[in-house]
């Protein structure tokens, strides 16, 4: 199959390119940078906020991965909060005008999203089918969502990836808290008593090209582990892998959000995930123990 990505110059994005590569399909992005050349694929321009695509990034595609997105993990300032939003939205809105107004292959979407649509779930487990939450994140994911929904008018299929924290080698936010592991030691962050939901960068990966060939399957999909666990208990096992000492201290949620401002809730805020339609479904992770995913991050 041929693949086109929006947002694959990014870390997710290069380490599915190269996945799916591996599995013999082709790959193209689509890139603002009209001089971008990455990891041999072609890079076809595009510019979301004035609604353009080269029209040829479209040819022979059957399934398209949107990525697209400015980060979340800088300080979130009221113009920084609009742009977070808006590249996500426009992004999703220019796939959708051209989809529906020229000729193409193209049978399935899938868009990324995150967790963060459920907001703060405290000590409660949520499920895709729970509801959307009330903070920022939420707002945004929720929009993002939207945003992609009219695709399925166009009798193409889409599938919606609410990824959670994102174990990987290369980058991202796991490779930054490691670094600060193995220099400082483990310390927690706010009481260390809220959930994280984690995934490998691998089933990611492997979750693109199942979903790919599953057909039948549309909608929401939660991208965690079967196994959340504490912030305290996560910091606990990486500091056990990377042989490090864990401080029986812990960064007061007041000072990190003094640091960080609302953004600080990436760290502070609970995430009890579950993954229930891929476990209904019969996915495979190949890593549902977060030691084993650390070791062979390594």
């Amino acid at each position: 199959m041929r693949y086109l990505i929006t947002g694959g110059s990014g870390f997710l994005g290069k380490e599915i390119t190269l996945y799916l590569k591996e599995k013999g399909h082709e790959v193209s992005w689509l890139s603002r940078n009209k001089k971008l050349s990455a990891l041999g694929v072609d890079v076809f321009y595009w510019n979301p906020a004035k609604g353009f695509i080269d029209e040829n990034a479209l040819e022979g595609v059957h399934i398209i991965i949107n990525l697209a997105g400015t980060s979340v993990s800088k300080r979130w300032t009221k113009a920084y909060k609009k742009q977070i939003i808006q590249s996500r939205i426009d992004a999703c809105h220019v796939l959708v005008s051209y989809l529906s107004s020229v000729k193409h292959h193209v049978s399935t979407v899938i868009s990324a999203s995150a967790i963060g649509y459920y907001g703060n779930t405290h000590d409660h487990p949520v499920s895709e089918k729970s509801e959307n939450g009330h903070n920022f994140l939420a707002e945004v994911t929720k929009e993002w969502e939207n945003a992609i929904k009219p695709i399925e008018n166009l009798s193409i299929r889409v599938a919606v990836m609410r990824i959670g924290f994102v174990i990987s080698s290369t980058e991202g936010a796991y490779p930054l808290l490691k670094r600060s592991i193995q220099f400082l030691g483990g310390l927690r962050f706010g009481k260390g008593n809220q959930w994280m939901s984690w995934i490998h960068v691998d089933d990611i990966c492997q979750f693109v090209d199942w979903i790919s060939n599953q057909t039948n399957l549309k909608g929401t999909f939660n991208l965690v582990s079967p196994h959340p666990l504490h912030h305290s208990n996560l910091i606990k096992v990486i500091c056990k892998v990377l042989k490090r000492f864990m401080w029986p201290f812990y960064i007061p949620g007041f000072a990190l959000k003094l640091i960080l401002g609302e953004s600080s809730s990436l760290l502070l805020d609970s995430s009890r995930i579950i993954p229930k339609k891929l476990l209904e479904n019969g996915f495979d992770w190949k890593y549902t123990a977060l030691n084993q995913a650390i070791l062979d991050s390594e």
